[in-house]
C-alpha cells in the first residue's frame, strides 16, 4: 500500500539543506574572519619594519648635520623626495651632504629591513618597496628640515580573502622620519615681544631726521599683539615685520609704515616661549656663590647683592653672573665680558634677579653670550647662546638709551618686561630681543643685527610621522 511522505519528513530534508547552506556560510565567514586578521598582522608587521627601517636613516641623517651651525644646514629638494644628488629636483644641495653620506643613509634603513626579513629594499620609492629624503622649510618658513621616508610593500598571506579580490591582498604602508638641524630659537626674528595687549607690543617713538629708526640687519621683527608708532618714527628689516592683533583693533595699530609689514590675524593665549629657555637657578650658591663688586674691577662669575657700581668700568670672566639689584650704568661706565686668560673660555650669562639695567650718559656694555656650538667648550651653568636674562619674576625695564654705546652678542630674554633702546648713539646691536614688550625711543638709527648661528638655539631633533 502506498504512503505519500509526510509532512515531517519534508521539514526534515529542509532543515538539512538549511543547515547545509548555513554551515557553507559560516565556513566562508570563518575562512574570510581568519584571512583579514592575517592581513592585519601582515600590515601591523609591515608597519614595525617601516618605522624602525625610517629611525635608524632618520638618526643616520642626524649624525651627519646635528653639529652644524644653523646657517650651515642649506638643503632643499623642492618638496620632492630624492635619492641621489644628480637628480633634478635638488633647489639648493647642502655643503655637508656627499653621495657617500647619502647612500649610507639609505644603507642603514635597508640594513635595518633586512634585519626584520625584509630584504627588497631598493633607493627610491617607485616599487613601493624603497627609501628616500626630501628636505627644505617648515610652513613657517625658518625652520629647516630633513625627511627620510620608508615605504613597504607586501602580498598578505592569505587563503581565501584572494578568491573575491581577484588576486592576493596587498599592504602598503610608509613611514616618515623627520630631522630638525640645530637652530635658532625664533630663527629670523631680531626683534620678538611677546604682550598680547594691543595698546603694546612693539612701540616706534620719536623719529629725528634718522630714516629709518630701526633697522634689522640679517632679520625681522614680531609682535604677539601689535606695531604702532608715532611721528615720523619707522622700521625695516631684512625679511619680514609682522604681528598678530585683535581683529576688533584699528588696522593702524599694526603698522609700522614699511613695505615688507605683513599682518597676520590670529588668537592670542598662550606664551609660545614659556619654558623654552632656561633659566639658571640663581638662589643655588653652588653655581652662584656670594660675590663682591668692591673688590676690583675684573669679578668672577657669582651671585651679587645690592647691584653692579654704575660708574665703574667692570671686566667680567667667563661665567654665570646672578645679580640681585638694580643696575645703572652711565658717567664713562662700562661691562664688558673677557675671555679666560687661561683656558681661553669666552662668553657670559647674566641673570638680573629682581632688578633693572639701565645704561644712560656715556655708559657702555660688550658682552658676549656663551657660543651656542656644542663643539665649543664653554664656562659651567651659562645659558649657550644667551647673554641677558630676566626671570619671568622680574617684570623691571632694560633699558639701553642716551649716547650710550652697546655691543650685546646673543638673545636678551626678557619675557616679564619692557626692553627700551634708542638714544643718539647709533651703533650697531649684535643680538636678539625678546621681551615682553620692545621700544624704540630716540632720534638716531639703531641697528640691529641679527645672527642665527650666536643666539639661543634648540638642539637637533628626530621626530616620526607615518
Amino acid at each position: 500500500m502506498y504512503h505519500p511522505p509526510s509532512f515531517k519528513s519534508n521539514e526534515r530534508a529542509q532543515i538539512l539543506i538549511i543547515l547545509a547552506l548555513g554551515l557553507v556560510g559560516f565556513l566562508c565567514v570563518t575562512a574570510l574572519a581568519v584571512d583579514l586578521g592575517q592581513v592585519y598582522n601582515d600590515r601591523r608587521y609591515d608597519q614595525n619594519v617601516a618605522d624602525s627601517a625610517a629611525l635608524a636613516a632618520g638618526q643616520a641623517a642626524l649624525e651627519n648635520f646635528k653639529w652644524l651651525k644653523p646657517s650651515g644646514f642649506n638643503c632643499d629638494t623642492g618638496g620632492a623626495y630624492v635619492t641621489s644628488l644628480s637628480d633634478p629636483a635638488w633647489v639648493t644641495k647642502p655643503a655637508w651632504m656627499d653621495a657617500a653620506r647619502l647612500e649610507a643613509i639609505f644603507t642603514v634603513a635597508k640594513t635595518t629591513a633586512a634585519s626584520n626579513n625584509k630584504t627588497d629594499l631598493v633607493d627610491g620609492l617607485a616599487t613601493q618597496n624603497g627609501v628616500a629624503l626630501a628636505c627644505g622649510m617648515q610652513s613657517d618658513g625658518v625652520t629647516p628640515f630633513l625627511d627620510v621616508k620608508v615605504m613597504v610593500s607586501n602580498n598578505a598571506n592569505t587563503s581565501f580573502v584572494q578568491f573575491f579580490n581577484g588576486g592576493p591582498m596587498r599592504n602598503t604602508v610608509q613611514t616618515v622620519t623627520r630631522t630638525i638641524p640645530r637652530n635658532a630659537m625664533l630663527g629670523g626674528y631680531a626683534i620678538y615681544a611677546l604682550d598680547p595687549s594691543c595698546q603694546e607690543g612693539i612701540t616706534l617713538l620719536g623719529g629725528g631726521h634718522a630714516n629709518p629708526n630701526v633697522e634689522i640687519d640679517g632679520g625681522g621683527a614680531f609682535s604677539r599683539s601689535c606695531i604702532g608708532s608715532t611721528g615720523h618714527a619707522s622700521m625695516t628689516a631684512s625679511t619680514s615685520i609682522s604681528c598678530l592683533y585683535n581683529p576688533s583693533a584699528p588696522a593702524s595699530w599694526c603698522n609700522p609704515n614699511d613695505a615688507n609689514f605683513n599682518p597676520r590675524l590670529s588668537t592670542i593665549n598662550t606664551d609660545p616661549l614659556k619654558g623654552a629657555i632656561p633659566v639658571p637657578d640663581c638662589t643655588d650658591r653652588t653655581i652662584a656663590p656670594d660675590r663682591s663688586a668692591s673688590t676690583g674691577s675684573t669679578l668672577q662669575p657669582g651671585y651679587y647683592s645690592g647691584g653692579l657700581p654704575g660708574h665703574a668700568n667692570l671686566q667680567l670672566l667667563p661665567g654665570l653672573y646672578c645679580i640681585s639689584g638694580s643696575v645703572k650704568v652711565n658717567g664713562g661706565g662700562s661691562i664688558t665680558s673677557i675671555p679666560d686668560p687661561v683656558t681661553g673660555i669666552r662668553g657670559v650669562t647674566i641673570v638680573f634677579m629682581d632688578g633693572e639695567y639701565s645704561q644712560t650718559g656715556n655708559g657702555y656694555m660688550s658682552i658676549e653670550a656663551p657660543s651656542p656650538d656644542p663643539t665649543v667648550k664653554i664656562a659651567p651653568n651659562t645659558v649657550p647662546g644667551v647673554a641677558i636674562i630676566f626671570p619671568p619674576s622680574n617684570s623691571s625695564p632694560l633699558k639701553i638709551l642716551g649716547n650710550s654705546m652697546t655691543n650685546i652678542t646673543g638673545t636678551v630674554y626678557a619675557p616679564s618686561s619692557e626692553i627700551e633702546v634708542g638714544g643718539t648713539a647709533g651703533v650697531p646691536i649684535s643680538t636678539q630681543f625678546i621681551g615682553l614688550k620692545f621700544k624704540y625711543n630716540g632720534t638716531e638709527t639703531e641697528h640691529v643685527v641679527y645672527n642665527g648661528d650666536v643666539v639661543y638655539q634648540l638642539p637637533a631633533s628626530l621626530q616620526l610621522y607615518k
